[in-house]
């Protein structure tokens, strides 16, 4: 990306479906968390995690920041990314989808042209955790927090975020959305992975 940008990982979930810290689950050998940061290091070198510290592992690369304000879901973690990072802009990135494709966030990037969030659009609809915020909503944020209103979607509506249709980008996958919240989606997803490899 032409533009410096932070990148937060949101990780302050408490893996309560998954049974046990999903970020030190493996995918295809690998740690979930791993995926994230690899992906998130490809598009910036300002990159953070966001959340809690419980359940992620010690030997991280990126800085972990603590949620300023707890048990509100991802907003939290994105007015935390807001304050603490270091650019206008900010790209919030989930920590449990493995398949995510860098494409998608430089199509989000193409698509900023006004003081407003950018949000992608998958087959299965609006992905606020797929998403660009400018620092100048931060008071917005604030004041919607205050007002105990913390779901992500009515929030992107009421800014008039620009949603952006990732399902035109060259290659699209819906396993590129598929987050991992339970141990059978990990494997699920390991077996829809190993189908496609299989076919090529």
């Amino acid at each position: 990306m032409n533009n410096p940008m932070t990148i937060a990982i949101i990780a302050g979930g408490k893996s309560s479906r998954f049974g046990d810290s999903k970020l030190k689950a493996l995918y295809l050998k690998r740690r979930l968390i791993d995926y994230a940061v690899d992906l998130a290091y490809s598009l910036s070198p300002h990159v953070m995690i966001v959340g809690g510290t419980t359940s992620l592992p010690e030997d991280l690369r990126p800085p972990v920041v603590h949620d300023l304000t707890t048990e509100i879901g991802p907003l939290g973690g994105i007015v935390t990314a807001l304050t603490f990072g270091k650019t206008d802009w900010l790209a919030v990135m989930p920590c449990d989808a493995p398949q995510l494709s860098a494409k998608i966030y430089q199509a989000l990037f193409d698509h900023v042209d006004r003081d407003v969030p950018v949000v992608a659009i998958s087959k299965s609809g609006m992905e606020p955790l797929v998403s660009l915020w400018p620092r100048s909503v931060l008071p917005i944020l604030k004041q919607t927090i205050a007002g105990c209103n913390y779901a992500l979607r009515p929030l992107l509506r009421r800014l008039n975020a620009t949603m952006c249709d990732v399902t035109k980008i060259a290659g699209y996958s819906e396993n590129w959305f598929v987050n991992i919240n339970c141990q059978h989606d990990l494997q699920l997803l390991e077996a829809a992975i190993s189908s496609v490899t299989c076919q090529k």
